[in-house]
C-alpha cells in the first residue's frame, strides 16, 4: 500500500489556487504587496519631489538617532511606520539617483528637518 501523506500529485502541485495559497504561506506576498504599495505611494507623493540636496542624508542615521522611539506605544503615537515607509522611499530614490545609498560616516550632513 503506498503512503499518500508524502506524495502529490501533479495537478495538485500545478493547481493556481494552491499555489497562491502556498506562496501565501510561505512568502506572506499580500503583506509585501501593501507595504510595497505604500512605499510607493510616499515616493509619487513625496519623496519624487524632493531636491537632490534633501536626499543627500544618511537617513539611517537620522532614523537611528530621532526617528525611533522606545516603545511600542510611542512608535504608534508618533506615526512610526510612517516614517518608516518614508525612509524606504527616500532609499530606493537615492539609490536611483546616486547609484548607491548615502552614508555620513562623519555625521556632518545630518538634517534636522
Amino acid at each position: 500500500m503506498k503512503n499518500r501523506r508524502f506524495v502529490a500529485e501533479t495537478s495538485e502541485i500545478t493547481d493556481k489556487k494552491h499555489l497562491d495559497t502556498l506562496a501565501e504561506k510561505v512568502y506572506n506576498v499580500k503583506e509585501i504587496t501593501e507595504i510595497t504599495l505604500s512605499v510607493l505611494a510616499d515616493y509619487v507623493e513625496q519623496v519624487s519631489f524632493m531636491k537632490d540636496e534633501e536626499l543627500m542624508q544618511d537617513r539611517s542615521s537620522w532614523m537611528k538617532d530621532f526617528g525611533q522611539t522606545d516603545t511600542d506605544a510611542e512608535y504608534k503615537k508618533y506615526n512610526g511606520l510612517d516614517a518608516d515607509i518614508h525612509t524606504i522611499a527616500i532609499l530606493l530614490e537615492q539609490i536611483r539617483r546616486f547609484g548607491k545609498i548615502v552614508y555620513d560616516e562623519k555625521k556632518d550632513n545630518i538634517r534636522f528637518d
